[in-house]
């Protein structure tokens, strides 16, 4: 996510593509050279990053923190893959509440079977919550691997009060 002033309302930017070395955490990309549409203000928050979440990394059964930002909620025991999906803006019910199971149940993950068939599955819980960010990590009960997530459009919205289109995004692996 990129903070700042890149605009307003009435002169939107239109792409944002990165110039420099941008890395992940673990050095294994760089996003030089990545460009994106920027989604307009009014259309509210949309899917815009998805990955399978390594091992090391799932603080299963963590509470959330009483911190703002980046103290969310681990998954719980049991989970067998969790996929990290990133909105283009923190995300909320229209009520400013945190999401529950109402929106988990919305997910669809997309798995391919080991038979080569793809499933649809909904998450069987979600972690990283109330901590007012962009992210959710979607808990899984399955280790065949996550290729794709999809949202229906209408149940969260951006701090602005727009509530989000449909969205689907695959998954990185």
């Amino acid at each position: 996510m990129l903070v700042g002033s890149y605009g307003s309302v009435q002169d939107q930017p239109v792409t944002v593509e990165i110039s420099g070395n941008i890395l992940t955490l673990d050095g294994s990309a760089n996003f030089r050279g990545a460009k994106v549409d920027v989604t307009r203000l009014e259309d509210g928050p949309t899917l815009v990053w998805a990955e399978r979440v390594p091992r090391e990394e799932w603080d299963l059964g963590r509470k959330p923190t009483h911190l703002r930002f980046g103290g969310g909620s681990g998954c719980p025991d049991g989970t067998r893959q969790v996929v990290r999906v990133t909105w283009d803006g923190g995300i909320t019910k229209p009520n400013n509440a945190p999401v529950d199971d109402l929106e988990r149940l919305e997910y669809v993950v997309t798995i391919a079977k080991s038979d080569r068939t793809l499933e649809k599955v909904a998450p069987f819980a979600l972690g990283d919550l109330n901590d007012g960010d962009n992210n959710h990590e979607l808990c899984l009960d399955t280790e065949d691997p996550a290729r794709a997530v999809s949202f229906p459009p209408g149940f969260v919205t951006d701090p602005r009060g727009d509530l989000n289109p449909a969205s689907s995004i695959q998954v990185h692996q």
